[in-house]
């Protein structure tokens, strides 16, 4: 599955500078195909998800559902689904976020009790994955993701923003005693 990744977004890094409509719909598919791989990862890493909805964490008409996804390079280039679009927006016109050759991404559940955030870092084709961001004994120490980061190269402000990740996150609270899962 990783070398699919890495050739899909090879294939997205040749046609990002391309203006023309199939390069857009390379993009398109592009950011689709990764959406996918951020709601496989969630479904593999939270199965108790499905306990509340049974399709679990799924890509709608290219838009995440059950999750969030924020681009914290760009962080107008996020998307949420409880974003409502502007009256008359077709399907069509609805893209989540797009692709670049490059790209810092942290997704989660919506749900607030099972708000396990992941970390995407897109480079030139690379994607890394990094779960349960800050969970002790779980998953990856947010100092590791940012030294990563960092060797890549990511700007100062970006490295700010992904210190402050869970600020660019939209959860829901199902009742009073839900809290963040992890620090």
């Amino acid at each position: 599955m990783r070398f699919a990744v890495t050739v899909l977004l090879l294939t997205l890094s040749a046609c990002a500078s391309g203006a023309n409509e199939e390069a857009l719909s390379s993009r398109a598919n592009a950011s689709r195909y990764v959406l996918e791989q951020f709601a496989a990862v969630l479904n593999k890493d939270i199965p108790q998800f499905r306990d509340d909805d049974p399709r679990g964490f799924v890509v709608v008409n290219g838009r995440p559902a059950n999750f969030f996804v924020f681009n914290l390079v760009d962080t107008t280039n996020s998307f949420s689904p409880l974003r409502l679009d502007p009256p008359g927006t077709d399907d069509a016109s609805r893209v989540p976020f797009i692709l670049n050759e490059r790209g810092v991404f942290h997704f989660a559940p919506l749900q607030l009790s099972l708000s396990y955030s992941h970390i995407a870092i897109l480079d030139h084709g690379h994607l890394k994955v990094f779960g349960f961001v800050n969970c002790e004994g779980r998953g990856a120490s947010l100092r590791d993701i940012i030294q990563y980061a960092t060797q890549l190269g990511y700007s100062d402000a970006m490295i700010d923003r992904l210190q402050h990740y869970r600020t660019f996150g939209v959860y829901i609270q199902t009742d009073p005693q839900s809290h963040v899962v992890c620090k």
